[in-house]
């Protein structure tokens, strides 16, 4: 047997959709006192969903909900490019909205630009967002596969006591940092020659500063060096 390439089906030419889990009542979407995590991916919602709903209550702690891929947050239409029309389907103003991409964010630069797109559109939209940036540990990336280790290690409850930590510790987002994992912090101010200036930061503590172009290889490089 060999190993499956595409984890995640779906129709050619299907528009992106945010995914929900299973029993997501339209109220919720409407309710903006009920927070809402975004995830990548059905598996790490699924497992964000156990969570919420930890102690069996009525209505769960927040509403995890999944893009299918990182940077699918936009669809054309008659080759016309605009947001998802799933946006429309949730209410964001004054709604606490945490994003948790995978804790390989640091080697993959792509997708903190892609957070950091995700979060600049929830603002516009109202929502209050705030960046939640998983600890490296191994060669675990997902928050599906983190929760799985502790559980292994430890037990559930342990587990999903780590999860709502991981929560509080989130950050809000502003426009000029990038939030990356084992509490690192990227600031990003105008350079000269049309590059950034880069400072990179753990509890505002200056471990590194340098001036890169993310478009340039060797400047990735540097980028990925900066905060490996």
């Amino acid at each position: 047997r060999g190993k499956i390439t595409n984890k995640y089906l779906g129709s050619f030419g299907a528009k992106p959709k945010f995914y929900f889990p299973p029993n997501t009542a339209l109220e919720m979407l409407a309710d903006v006192n009920l927070q809402i995590v975004i995830v990548e991916g059905e598996k790490k919602c699924l497992a964000m969903m156990r969570v919420a709903t930890n102690d069996f209550t009525e209505s769960p702690h927040f509403l995890p909900i999944a893009l299918q891929g990182v940077n699918n947050i936009v669809e054309y239409h008659k080759n016309e490019k605009r947001e998802m029309a799933d946006f429309h389907s949730i209410e964001w103003h004054n709604r606490r909205v945490f994003i948790i991409f995978d804790a390989d964010k640091s080697e993959k630069y792509q997708v903190a630009l892609a957070e950091k797109k995700l979060a600049q559109h929830l603002k516009t939209k109202g929502a209050k967002v705030f960046i939640c940036s998983m600890p490296k540990i191994a060669n675990l990336t997902g928050i599906d596969d983190w929760l799985g280790f502790l559980e292994r290690e430890h037990d559930t409850a342990t587990a999903i006591k780590k999860c709502f930590e991981l929560l509080e510790k989130s950050k809000e987002f502003e426009a000029n940092k990038f939030y990356l994992p084992n509490d690192l912090m990227l600031d990003f101010a105008n350079g000269e020659r049309g590059k950034a200036k880069l400072t990179v930061f753990r509890d505002n503590e200056i471990l590194h500063i340098d001036e890169i172009a993310l478009t340039k290889s060797k400047d990735r490089e540097s980028f990925i060096d900066a905060i490996g």
